[in-house]
């Protein structure tokens, strides 16, 4: 009768037994309880751990590939999760496939990557979902598009009624709630951001909380329908499309009020629709600071996650920490191949919105 996992694991010897006849201690995350005598070739995992090759004497744990509260549970569950023993069942040595130690459908580098077709990774959890078709990144820009359009025509019916800049008070009021929502963003990212950092679990609920205003919509994205549970680098490229297309919006607004002035009072003086489209100008730039200001912190965290990578042992190499089946900067890999988009939405965004919100006349005077 096979034991369970926990039993297993309590009954761990400390030896096992290497080519050359002497012993050695049993590997961190390793099982060496499968009999006596048991040579390098026949370790398996612990469950929540993972072995990268047949005679890898690394066994890193499948927490490392999860973030948030449930990592633990999450590698429990997806790693040898019913124990590696069905792995090694031949006479003559001890078979091993690296797949086989996952929790169907999970595949890769420790656990965390699914099917390449039919299937997409939704959430934190990283959790594989059945998809017929897989996810389409251009439908995920047709939903930014409409988005863009209803943004368009709330902002013309704001245009339309406004007849005069205004006052002090409704500025400073707007410039708090900008701070407050600063605060917000900043605080929901640094669990994510200083995933190094041993937080309190109550501190990352508290701060997952805020969740909300940094407009992560791509998670909304892949609740909605499994077609747009794009693939973290696809979600890079459909994230950097977000600032055009709500630009975009904004400046059609602005052209359609400057189309629609003459009819809101055609008996006005020049002098005064002049100041109306002023005022009308005002609330333009007024309303791309907060935009901008709003997306400007999940922005600047996609880009810079595309330069975080991370080594795991066993594994040559740094894997790119969204994705542990992507060699960072690997040369024809995908992660690779997006450097150069990486680097330059950097340059634009990173550098350029915050440059561009000093150095410019019209968005010093929409943020005061």
């Amino acid at each position: 009768m096979m034991p369970n996992t926990s039993e297993i694991e309590e009954a761990n010897p400390l030896e096992i037994e290497e080519a050359d006849g002497n012993c050695t201690d049993c590997p961190t995350g390793a099982d060496c309880s499968l009999r006596d005598g048991l040579t390098e070739d026949c370790i398996v995992a612990k469950r929540g751990h993972w072995r990268p090759a047949a005679g890898a004497m690394e066994f890193p744990s499948c927490a490392l590939g999860y973030r948030g509260l449930h990592a633990a549970e999450l590698a429990k569950e997806r790693c040898c999760s019913a124990g590696c023993r069905r792995n090694t069942s031949n006479a003559s040595g001890c078979d091993f496939e690296a797949d086989a130690q996952c929790k169907h459908p999970y595949r890769g580098v420790l656990c965390t990557g699914c099917p390449p077709a039919g299937y997409v990774r939704r959430g934190l959890n990283r959790t594989c979902e059945p998809c017929e078709g897989g996810a389409s990144p251009g439908m995920a820009v047709l939903a930014v598009a409409c988005g863009a359009f209803f943004l368009y025509a709330i902002v013309v019916a704001v245009l339309y009624r406004i007849r005069r800049s205004h006052d002090a008070a409704k500025a400073e009021l707007q410039s708090q709630v900008k701070v407050f929502l600063m605060f917000m963003q900043i605080l929901n990212g640094l669990p994510d951001v200083f995933d190094a950092v041993p937080w309190p679990d109550n501190f990352r609920v508290f701060a997952y909380v805020f969740s909300f205003v940094n407009l992560e919509f791509f998670g909304l994205f892949s609740f909605t329908s499994c077609v747009l549970g794009l693939h973290p680098l696809d979600q890079f490229m459909v994230h950097m499309l977000v600032p055009v297309f709500l630009v975009a919006a904004l400046c059609a607004a602005y052209a359609t009020s400057l189309c629609c002035l003459p009819a809101r009072d055609v008996s006005a003086s020049r002098a005064v629709r002049a100041l109306q489209r002023e005022a009308r100008w005002e609330m333009v730039a007024k309303i791309a600071v907060f935009i901008v200001m709003t997306i400007y912190p999940g922005l600047v965290t996609r880009i810079f996650g595309m330069f975080r990578c991370t080594e795991i042992r066993g594994i040559a190499g740094a894997r790119w920490i969204h994705d542990l089946e992507e060699p960072c900067w690997g040369a024809g890999s995908r992660h690779g191949a997006q450097l150069f988009p990486a680097v330059l939405a950097m340059l634009i965004y990173v550098a350029g919105v915050p440059l561009s919100v000093l150095l410019s006349p019209s968005f010093s005077m929409g943020a005061t």
